[in-house]
């Protein structure tokens, strides 16, 4: 078992999903030009844009090796399907931190494109109405307000699941 290449063909199995995750969610803004959809299909586009998953393995290999074989997970009310969305939280945080991260660093890209700030300082750009002295401050902002909200969506992932409150309780608490 070549356990490199097993983490990263997981990136197969979770990118559908948080691509689904983000479209179930701009689909909910209904209008694609509204400010809310371009937040979310930036924060989409910067977390697909690459990254191996690595900590959405983890999350999905460490219930493999710790779960109960007997099924009792199942009988629990845990289904693989639960833990895959689940697997997806840490990728979430990922985003949060990075999105931060970028700004507090002055770094203009991340993974082969530009950093969040970058790409809403492009917009701000082409909006004439804005001072040139406010660009940055505005997209630096919208940049913070971007990596919070990838940290209030992490925790809306738990409650996409069909989890017992009990265990999503536990999975908030670890959190």
């Amino acid at each position: 078992m070549d356990v490199i290449q097993e983490l990263l063909d997981y990136k197969e199995t979770v990118d559908p999903e948080l691509e689904k995750f983000f479209d179930k969610e701009i689909e909910e803004f209904g209008d694609p030009d509204n400010i809310y959809s371009i937040f979310l299909s930036f924060l989409k586009e910067f977390t697909l844009r690459g990254g191996k998953r690595i900590r959405p393995a983890f999350v999905y290999y460490s219930y493999l090796l710790f779960a109960d074989r007997t099924n009792s997970d199942e009988k629990a009310g845990i289904t693989i399907d639960d833990v895959i969305t689940i697997s997806m939280i840490p990728e979430m945080k990922q985003t949060f931190f990075l999105g931060h991260d970028d700004f507090m660093d002055l770094s203009d890209e991340r993974r082969g494109g530009k950093s969040l700030h970058k790409m809403f300082e492009e917009i701000y750009q082409n909006i004439n109405k804005i001072a040139e002295k406010k660009i940055m401050h505005q997209s630096n902002s919208m940049a913070i307000l971007a990596g919070n909200f990838a940290n209030a969506l992490s925790e809306k992932i738990i409650f996409n699941t069909d989890l017992p409150i009990e265990k999503r309780d536990a999975v908030l608490e670890i959190l």
